[in-house]
């Protein structure tokens, strides 16, 4: 959008990107030490331009000039909405925002084109109004907030590729909501959020995921068992979810978990078991 009207921060994001991704840029030094002088004044103009900019992280050139905020207030959000930089927000986080903040925030014009968001502390209503004008996100963490239906409902329906929830009561009907089979997720982070077997059968058919963390969930051995068809899983946190070795010899099935490379545990395993899985590709990893 920025290139195409002529912006040259457009033409800054697009070559990072390009030799983020392994691709050789044309031009040579001296082009990128001219573009440094700019971007350094961008930076200036920036801090210049938004209040509380301390709080802004700008992030290196591998993800151009995206920004990243620690604490961001709503208003210093807004402030950089309506600057010369809102156009290039890419990633936010805000700490907890009393029902004021949270009506700001879910009607800031810029909150449609993040790709990332981070909320802390927002009962139902509230999150579900932010996430219902967050159509443009790609990756949202949720910690600590109340989530009933209508937020699971909102959350469930973006495109999202990475979802954090954290130390929220979703339950298994929440999981279960959240768990639609042709969904893009490939990262789902669901840690102490009360899920057991039942929520589990609904993740099982999530297909495009291949790093998934259940830790601290009544999981149990069945709602391991109801993991073992993902196709993609490369990786699995499990630790704290009352899983036996019962269940996870389950996992030494060619059929079960084909993508599996790393499993997290919160307890030692018996040798012979660690010894098969390590046999099968599957390196096993200790923590909370």
């Amino acid at each position: 959008m920025l290139r195409a009207r002529g912006d040259e921060r457009g033409e800054f994001v697009l070559r990072t990107h390009r030799v983020a991704g392994g691709g050789a840029d044309p031009e040579d030094a001296a082009w990128w030490a001219a573009l440094d002088q700019r971007y350094q004044g961008w930076m200036r103009e920036l801090k210049a331009t938004v209040p509380h900019a301390h709080q802004l992280r700008v992030l290196d050139w591998s993800y151009g000039f995206a920004t990243r905020a620690a604490a961001l207030t709503v208003e210093a959000f807004a402030a950089l909405c309506d600057s010369p930089f809102g156009a290039l927000l890419g990633t936010v986080g805000f700490p907890a925002l009393d029902a004021a903040e949270a009506h700001d925030l879910a009607h800031a014009p810029a909150l449609a084109q993040l790709c990332r968001l981070a909320l802390r502390g927002l009962p139902d209503p509230d999150v579900q109004a932010v996430v219902a004008r967050g159509g443009g996100l790609a990756e949202l963490a949720l910690h600590r907030c109340t989530l009933g239906p209508g937020a699971v409902s909102a959350v469930a329906a973006l495109p999202l590729e990475a979802l954090q929830i954290l130390e929220a009561t979703v339950g298994d009907d929440g999981a279960l909501a959240l768990a639609v089979a042709d969904a893009p997720i490939r990262r789902l982070h669901l840690s102490r959020c009360w899920i057991g077997p039942r929520g589990a059968g609904g993740i099982g058919t999530m297909q495009a995921l291949e790093w998934l963390d259940l830790g601290h969930n009544p999981l149990q051995d069945d709602g391991l068992a109801a993991l073992l068809g993902l196709p993609n899983l490369r990786q699995l946190r499990i630790p704290a979810a009352h899983v036996t070795e019962a269940g996870l010899r389950a996992l030494l099935s060619p059929d079960a978990l084909p993508s599996l490379r790393r499993l997290q545990l919160d307890d030692d395993l018996s040798a012979p078991l660690r010894d098969a899985l390590d046999a099968r590709g599957v390196s096993v990893y200790f923590g909370p």
